[in-house]
């Protein structure tokens, strides 16, 4: 378990000195650490680079968006400009789109709601590679939602965010969710232990990832 570098970190975070954007930009480094040193697992492996078009399907809605050469995300059919805007300020857990568990089960299986999904988006890299990702249903304990992607034999689960920006990009409008108490309580135990890397999971990461902490 490494210590060092999250451990400098917390203190720059916790220092009574810091201005609010410092302590902002320490939580962000020091997310995307422990959750590295955690690990999650690769749903879909396009990085933002390479990533060309997304089109976001919910019911009978859909829109696309385009990352133009100057890597900027510009509304296409059924989109709006908070369309656009959203995906850019979502890139990051889409680009590469990961899961804080991957599940050897059948995603036909009901339960999982992958089946009569009405909510799923399709990404095209620059290189004419397309990936069907579909929604399914929220897990039991409201921490995330089933993820499917077109050929992959697992399931993943993911933040609600990545349903949120999916919901948000097709119908134009952000979707505003109320914070979840287990986050707030997490992000609480950070200042009483020196082993911040104990306190995070990839889970909450991804989350304060999403929030632009």
């Amino acid at each position: 378990m490494r210590k060092g570098v999250p451990l400098a970190l917390l203190v720059v975070l916790l220092a009574g000195a810091c201005s609010p954007a410092d302590r902002a930009k320490a939580m962000h480094n020091l997310v995307k650490e422990t959750a590295a040193s955690l690990g999650t697992f690769s749903a879909l492996p396009v990085q933002v680079d390479d990533a060309y078009r997304i089109v976001t399907r919910v019911g009978g809605g859909q829109a696309e968006v385009i990352r133009s050469t100057s890597d900027v995300w510009e509304a296409g059919a059924g989109a709006n400009a908070t369309s656009a805007g959203l995906i850019a300020e979502g890139q990051e857990i889409f680009f590469p789109l990961t899961g804080y568990r991957r599940l050897d089960v059948d995603a036909n299986d009901p339960q999982f709601g992958i089946v009569n999904s009405l909510i799923s988006f399709m990404v095209e890299t620059r290189t004419g590679q397309k990936y069907e990702v579909t929604i399914g249903n929220q897990t039991p304990n409201t921490g995330g939602y089933y993820v499917h992607v077109a050929g992959d034999s697992h399931l993943y689960v993911v933040i609600p965010q990545v349903y949120d920006f999916v919901l948000g990009i097709t119908k134009g409008a952000k979707v505003e969710r109320p914070p979840d108490p287990r986050y707030t309580q997490a992000l609480a135990k950070v200042g009483q232990t020196s082993d911040p890397e104990s306190v995070y999971n990839p889970w909450l990461a991804q989350i304060n990832e999403s929030e632009g902490s």
